[in-house]
């Protein structure tokens, strides 16, 4: 039902816990001192303002040749009724405590999402 597609949505979007287990697999794996030499975390808003500078840093990561990206092209974007005031506040209070954790798990490794970081400032 509609209900269960909203729920996945919203599961969908809890970073911290996906990428826990993520930390958790590429630890047991490498060791903690080289996980991180096995794992990128990209920002998406970082991606939509940077496409080929973050495209380049992953090639780089993956041990692969450059390539110029052929387009500026934004795909599965979508349009969207404005959101509330009141729906935004909800979201915003139901993310929080998940994304301060997000950035409580990635700080330690130099890395930054701004809205977790945000939302950490606020706890």
């Amino acid at each position: 039902g509609k209900g269960n597609s909203k729920n996945f949505a919203l599961a969908k979007s809890l970073y911290a816990l996906t990428l826990r287990h993520w930390i958790a697999v590429f630890r047991d794996h490498f060791g903690q001192d080289e996980f991180l030499n096995h794992m990128l975390v990209i920002e998406s808003e970082r991606m939509r303002e940077h496409k080929q500078t973050v495209f380049d840093e992953t090639l780089e990561f993956l041990n692969m040749s450059p390539y110029e990206l052929q387009t500026d092209e934004e795909y599965h974007t979508g349009s969207y009724d404005p959101m509330s005031d009141d729906t935004r506040q909800k979201l915003e209070g139901f993310f929080r405590p998940f994304n301060a954790r997000l950035h409580e798990m990635l700080s330690p490794f130099g890395i930054e999402i701004s809205w977790a970081k945000e939302h950490a400032a606020l706890m």
